[in-house]
């Protein structure tokens, strides 16, 4: 991917991750794919969103939706008492 792309991708969000909203570092930025390329998913800027390394990891090949969702459990699961 050519450093033009990434700034392109970099800047959609200006400068944040596309899942957490965190401020990313243009170094430390890691480029998602909106949709996974083993399901299909093309390499192109469409197809692209900045993503801070945390989001990218847990997101893995999921969906958007499906990430989103799988997020609200994880926050419905550490909120519940011992």
């Amino acid at each position: 991917m050519t450093k033009d792309t990434r700034q392109k991708v970099w800047m959609k969000y200006h400068c944040r991750c596309a899942y957490c909203g965190e401020d990313l570092e243009f170094k430390k930025m890691q480029v998602d794919h909106i949709e996974c390329k083993h399901f299909g998913g093309k390499n192109d800027i469409s197809n692209y969103n900045p993503s801070c390394r945390e989001c990218n990891f847990y997101k893995g090949t999921d969906t958007i939706p499906q990430f989103k969702e799988r997020l609200s459990t994880i926050i419905e699961r550490i909120q519940k008492p011992f």
